[in-house]
């Protein structure tokens, strides 16, 4: 269960958590997906995606939830997972920028580091 919906003060979030310790992922840079490796009787290709910091201890309890053998085996980065999600439901960079002033105007997500 990797996106909860979180209530915080009266307005709510989605938010995304480690698989592996069940903390919310705040720094995307310190973020991976491990997509889960199909067993061998499967014949369809969809399998699940683990969502983990990237440090030992959630990257190892991560693998072993995506059924990796021994090693890290098949993983990305969490930006790359959230655009290739994006663009897969149709969301580009300006539909994501009028989405993002639009809910910023709505007070329901912070200003980028910059301002």
């Amino acid at each position: 269960m990797a996106v909860v919906f979180e209530q915080v003060e009266g307005w709510f979030r989605p938010r995304f958590i480690c698989d592996a310790c069940q903390q919310p992922i705040t720094d995307v840079a310190n973020a991976m997906v491990l997509y889960e490796d199909p067993a061998d009787d499967e014949e369809s290709s969809l399998t699940r995606a683990v969502h983990a910091h990237k440090s030992d201890e959630c990257q190892m309890k991560a693998a072993k939830m995506a059924r990796h053998d021994g090693d890290i085996g098949m993983w990305d980065e969490l930006a790359n997972h959230i655009v290739m999600l994006a663009v897969d439901v149709g969301m580009f960079p300006t539909d994501f920028n009028e989405q993002y002033a639009y809910l910023r105007a709505k007070g329901m997500v912070p200003p980028p580091p910059e301002e």
